[in-house]
């Protein structure tokens, strides 16, 4: 190869070599700003989030509570953030010198910022969720992009159809004393997260001073309840909690779900089954309130109900106890 051309091609490659590095930084940089414009409505939900919470703080506990929490927050950013040594020794001192009722209002704002930051990051995965499926993207983890691999991996949709035929599937709700929430928080917390669907959509700062009013006051209701329980919830309590799952979760997405698979598979079969494993105490304590279940209290050849493969009857009765239990703490009270 003549020496002008090697020279030359050197010359070209060190060129690219130089350069690889900037369009390297520069696409990182692109790419992060990307990722910082997407993230925009989550960062500006949880501002706005904690706004009203530490409006609320300041409104029913003062101000001096308020730049209690404040300053823990500032001196929590500096020590994990920003690595500051002197900040963290500072926010040491200060927490150990809290009153009871100090400590127990930091924790309890804390918690509830936790509990809103959890409500904008949910509402920010559907947000980007909608956005890919508008754009006919498809998910990590979505059934859409499973099928799709199965069928690049050479599996028919005949076999596909065949196993879910054969498979049972049965979600089983669960519950622990320790693991079940208040439902005034629950409530309180879902209709947060409606709040914040509506303010992606609202039109107008007048639309979003009503949804703003409207967030205060549920965060209000949140700070105005206690976190924990000052009775022992009893196992009618837990099977009503297990209950106020379905509306919201099961009975809402399943037949979204199946309806997806059943235009892939039109014969893939019934619809899942749903199940229970809240124990045999719950058991006792349903049939002993309100009599044995319409099988007998066995179901699936199980001799526990509520079950993990609890049938349609079992569970017409089971709405019953719900609504039965609800009366009797009425007449209760």
């Amino acid at each position: 190869m003549p020496p002008t051309v090697r020279g030359a091609m050197s010359r070209t490659r060190t060129h690219e070599a130089n350069a690889m590095p900037t369009n390297t930084a520069t696409r990182g940089r692109r790419a992060s700003a990307q990722d910082a414009d997407k993230d925009q409505p989550l960062v500006r939900d949880i501002r706005l989030l904690g706004r009203l919470l530490g409006d609320v703080i300041r409104e029913h506990e003062g101000v001096e509570a308020y730049e209690l929490v404040e300053r823990v927050r500032q001196l929590s950013v500096a020590f994990r953030l920003k690595r500051d040594a002197s900040a963290g020794r500072v926010l040491t001192r200060m927490l150990a010198n809290l009153s009871g009722d100090q400590t127990v209002m930091v924790i309890r704002a804390f918690s509830y910022f936790s509990h809103l930051a959890n409500i904008a990051e949910d509402r920010h995965h559907v947000r980007r969720r909608e956005h890919h499926e508008s754009q006919g993207h498809l998910q990590e983890g979505s059934l859409a992009l499973t099928l799709e691999r199965l069928g690049d991996a050479g599996v028919r949709g005949a076999e596909i159809a065949s196993l879910l035929r054969q498979a049972y599937i049965s979600p089983v709700l669960t519950a622990h004393p320790t693991e079940v929430q208040r439902q005034s928080i629950l409530d309180a917390q879902r209709a947060l997260a409606g709040l914040i669907a509506q303010w992606d959509h609202a039109h107008g700062e007048r639309e979003r001073a009503a949804i703003e009013t409207q967030l205060r006051a549920r965060i209000t209701q949140l700070w105005q309840t206690r976190m924990l329980r000052t009775t022992r919830l009893t196992v009618a309590d837990e099977i009503e909690n297990a209950l106020g799952y379905y509306g919201t979760t099961f009975l809402a997405e399943i037949p979204r779900l199946y309806a997806q698979l059943k235009r892939h598979y039109p014969a893939i079969g019934s619809s899942p089954s749903f199940g229970w494993a809240i124990g045999s105490a719950a058991t006792a304590t349903a049939i002993r309130m309100w009599g044995p279940s319409p099988c007998g209290a066995r179901c699936r050849a199980s001799a526990k109900w509520p079950c993990a493969t609890t049938c349609d009857k079992c569970m017409n009765w089971a709405r019953n106890c719900r609504s039965r239990s609800r009366w009797l703490r009425s007449r209760r009270r």
